[in-house]
């Protein structure tokens, strides 16, 4: 379009009628896809009440916990790559359409991996249990520490530190249970036992899960019994 107005006249014109450009789109949420899953999921099939709820990043993602719990109504909700900051984020489809019999918590390892201190880590636990407590008040929570691993060795002391932190939340809560894999998955030399993971060194093989699995359970039972829910389960 011609322009006979001088240059400077001319560009405030255009500028003027000009359509102004589209912002930019915020990103996507890189979990939007996970969660529309769950979403779709539930819709398919309704959530049974009084499950043992499962939630975390890929720790538990990759958990057969139908086949490991057996006889208890279960519901696995992890998406790899995850944080605690995620699930508090999305505690609309993670936390709250469920009535759980008890909740089971893994997350951290990225959140150390990627550059959060044990602190922040502490802290986003914190406001997970939060979201949880808002929803079901009274809700057994068995939070799984952070576990070592071959990978991610040289952030072990910001582990062990991070675990230290949420042992003495759960400690203060008798709603609340901790379970260290520092108890259980170590080597005699104090390393990581290789055995129990998968070749990446960081994701757990059947005979890790098999190592979770009675302690999680017995967690779970510890809890009711202690609560006197267990005599309704």
């Amino acid at each position: 379009m011609p322009c006979h107005l001088s240059i400077p006249r001319c560009l405030l014109f255009l500028a003027l009628i000009w359509p102004a450009a589209t912002p930019a789109a915020e990103p996507a949420d890189r979990w939007q896809t996970a969660m529309d899953a769950f979403a779709a999921q539930d819709r398919t099939t309704p959530p049974p009440e009084n499950a043992i709820v499962f939630i975390g990043s890929s720790s538990i993602r990759m958990w057969d916990v139908r086949k490991a719990f057996g006889e208890a109504a279960t519901i696995n909700r992890g998406f790899g790559g995850s944080q605690y900051a995620d699930i508090v984020r999305h505690a609309d489809r993670l936390i709250k359409p469920y009535q759980a019999r008890a909740m089971v918590l893994y997350s951290g390892d990225n959140d150390l991996w990627h550059g959060k201190t044990p602190e922040e880590v502490h802290r986003d636990f914190l406001s997970v249990v939060k979201a949880i407590r808002e929803h079901q008040a009274d809700v057994p929570i068995v939070v799984i520490g952070v576990k070592p691993s071959m990978a991610r060795r040289k952030i072990d002391d910001q582990i062990r530190r991070a675990n230290r932190l949420m042992a003495e939340s759960t400690a203060r809560d008798a709603r609340m249970a901790f379970v260290d894999p520092y108890q259980f998955m170590l080597d005699e030399d104090g390393e990581a036992n290789r055995e129990l993971f998968v070749g990446d060194g960081l994701h757990l093989n059947a005979a890790g899960y098999a190592l979770w699995t009675p302690q999680v359970r017995k967690a779970i039972e510890d809890l009711e019994a202690a609560s006197g829910a267990g005599e309704q389960n």
